[in-house]
């Protein structure tokens, strides 16, 4: 059984169940499905109990202050039920000094207490890890990829009400989001406004409303300029831009590969695997396979000098000093390894 499978069944099993576990850290890449669990798990075990014993708190921003108030709401009676859940989304994003203090406040909750806790994935060596699956339960949801990822977005459109869709329409959302799965929740609802009752989803609705997607030419740019062939880079950008493609976009999509590309690299030079880089940064296979590929013909020190020269370039079409052609003719000899 995949791990996928592994963990919708615990989810599945617990929702068929009649309590729900004290302790439980629910992590994924997306917030979609974490917080879709997370409202299944409320309607299921929460029936009856008013807002006021269903206590959210967003840890992104969470101080010593703020420890103590939820220390004092853990421990706190409620005079309407015997019953509170407390939502803690964003563990991944506190300090790890923050997280233990945090955890000890989980050490002797009070019967009726629940608190189900949100993140993205976390190493198995990590404390908030460790501490629920020791003390409670932790289901972590892998990435979808492949057949699963569009079988996902295959669900989406119907739940959304679009019961006619067509395979290309699918493929170019999968693409349109990079396989992240909080972007095709997005895109799936937008789309869903567009079309008319009964009316299928097809490639040019997607295309209507994406249209500044990475397309092949772009990924044709990349792989130019990595190869170090400047003059054909050049002659890309400069068609790429007569056909309409906004500039900014494009030096957005190089800015965006070569920070991408400059994380991957530092991440390598301090001892992480390609599963645990592509995993922590959200890539998604097909796209980290591509810019690995980059990343074998720069060193560190020449991709910082490629961000750089991008950031340049933006600054220069914001200020107008010079046309889009000439600046990106300049930048096309200005990041090749």
């Amino acid at each position: 059984m995949s791990v996928k499978s592994d963990a919708i069944k615990r989810v599945k099993d617990i929702l068929a169940g009649s309590k729900c576990p004290q302790l439980l850290l629910i992590s994924a890449h997306d917030q979609v499905r974490r917080r879709r669990i997370t409202k299944l798990l409320l309607e299921k075990f929460a029936i009856g109990i008013g807002a006021e014993d269903i206590k959210r708190v967003d840890l992104s921003s969470i101080d010593a202050s703020g420890i103590t108030t939820l220390l004092e709401e853990l421990n706190s009676l409620s005079l309407f039920s015997p019953k509170r859940f407390f939502v803690l989304d964003k563990f991944d994003a506190v300090a790890a000094a923050m997280q233990k203090q945090l955890l000890s406040l989980f050490d002797d909750l009070a019967q009726g207490v629940t608190v189900i806790a949100l993140s993205k994935p976390l190493p198995a060596s990590n404390a908030v890890q460790k501490f629920f699956s020791k003390n409670g339960e932790s289901i972590s949801l892998p990435q979808l990829e492949g057949f699963e990822l569009k079988r996902w977005i295959q669900k989406e459109i119907k739940q959304n009400g679009v019961q006619k869709f067509s395979e290309k329409s699918v493929d170019q959302i999968a693409a349109v989001a990079e396989g992240d799965l909080d972007h095709v929740a997005a895109a799936v609802e937008h789309l869903s406004l567009l079309l008319d009752d009964n009316e299928a989803l097809e490639l040019s609705h997607v295309e209507t409303l994406f249209p500044h997607h990475k397309d092949p030419s772009e990924f044709t740019l990349l792989e130019l300029l990595a190869e170090g062939k400047s003059v054909q880079a050049e002659l890309l950008l400069i068609k790429l831009l007569r056909s309409g493609k906004s500039p900014f976009a494009l030096v957005g999509l190089l800015a965006k590969s070569f920070s991408r590309n400059l994380a991957i690299s530092w991440l390598q030079d301090h001892g992480l695997n390609q599963t645990e880089i592509r995993q922590k940064l959200g890539v998604p296979p097909w796209l980290f396979q591509k810019q690995l590929s980059a990343i074998r013909r720069y060193k560190s020190p020449r991709l910082v000098h490629c961000l750089l020269a991008t950031l340049s370039a933006d600054a220069k079409l914001k200020n107008h000093s010079l046309g889009a052609e000439a600046i990106f003719s300049e930048l096309a000899g200005r990041l090749t390894p």
